[in-house]
């Protein structure tokens, strides 16, 4: 249990994209991302809150892919996301 509890940790701080330096965790940045989850300010990210902002950004995404917003991927529709994010890609590398 305590393997998987570290384990769920360390996906917490890579999710809300907090970094680890010598010196510690930003606070300011800690603080923002915090923000940013806690929904009821209680100044804690419970796993409900955590959970609901994961649903939240893969509704955001899905809808993305589903052009035609009939609640369904189709081939079509992946085979095209697939093409933008490749396009992307080759775009930021330079």
């Amino acid at each position: 249990m305590r393997f998987s509890a570290k384990i769920l940790a360390a996906a917490t701080v890579t999710t809300l994209g907090l970094t680890l330096s010598p010196a510690g965790i930003s606070p300011t940045f800690a603080q923002q991302n915090i923000a940013k989850y806690d929904t009821n300010k209680d100044g804690v990210v419970s796993m409900a809150e955590y959970k609901d902002a994961q649903a939240k950004r893969i509704e955001k995404k899905f809808s993305k892919i589903d052009v035609n917003a009939d609640g369904v991927l189709d081939q079509e529709e992946i085979a095209a996301h697939k093409v933008r994010q490749e396009k992307r890609r080759k775009k930021n590398k330079g």
